[in-house]
């Protein structure tokens, strides 16, 4: 089963992400951050998925980009908004043997990899949906499903008691996850200014520890 699941990875132009943080943070902070988040998760998704299985999909040049620098699949997209992107990287997933898909928001820079292995292993022993909600379970930040297009993409606002009830349509199983780095996505500055509060606490608690030899 490992090797028919894939991952979907959907990608806004680095210049349009994030605005919701110009308080915090000038236009080219917000470029670098948003790189960067999309780094950290087709890094971790790289770690126990093969390259040839993760696919970015975006209709932005400078992700698709980084996509191929990165070893992965890039993905044009051909539609217009997030669910139409995710459906057509879906697609191609199953016309090159997927089963199963993962579709992860890539602006969450606190995915830990024993979060991706928990959705990934959740999906492995149970045909269905998994379900990864936003911190206030309104969105979906992670949504996997086996067989591939078992139930609609329904992102945006909304968007978990849309999967829900997509999911109770399909008279599928659902299994929803909630665990912090799935959790949090970087949105508004309070968000941010959390999320640097939380680095900056794990930093100061390594340099405490001791070290054993």
């Amino acid at each position: 089963m490992r090797s028919s699941l894939w991952v979907i990875i959907p990608g806004q132009s680095f210049d349009r992400s994030k605005t919701r943080l110009s308080p915090v943070l000038g236009p080219a902070e917000r470029k670098r951050f948003s790189r960067a988040c999309l780094i950290h998760v087709v890094q971790t998704a790289r770690r126990i998925f093969p390259a040839r299985q993760i696919v970015v999909v975006s209709a932005a040049a400078e992700v698709l980009g980084l996509a191929k620098r990165l070893g992965v699949i890039a993905l044009r997209e051909t539609g217009v908004g997030l669910n139409k992107a995710v459906s057509q990287a879906s697609r191609y997933a199953q016309g090159r043997g997927a089963k199963g898909v993962i579709a992860i928001h890539g602006d969450l820079p606190g995915l830990k990899l024993e979060e991706l292995k928990a959705l990934r292993g959740n999906l492995m022993r149970h045909q269905g949906v998994v379900l990864a909600p936003d911190e206030a379970c309104e969105g979906s930040n992670a949504l996997a499903m086996r067989p591939a297009g078992k139930i609609r993409y329904r992102f945006g606002p909304g968007s978990f008691k849309k999967h829900c009830a997509e999911t109770r349509r399909a008279r599928a199983r659902l299994k929803i996850i909630r665990l912090p780095g799935l959790a949090r996505d970087i949105d508004t500055p309070e968000n941010y200014g959390q999320f640097q509060q939380s680095i900056t606490q794990e930093a100061t608690w390594k340099s405490q520890s001791p070290v054993v030899e």
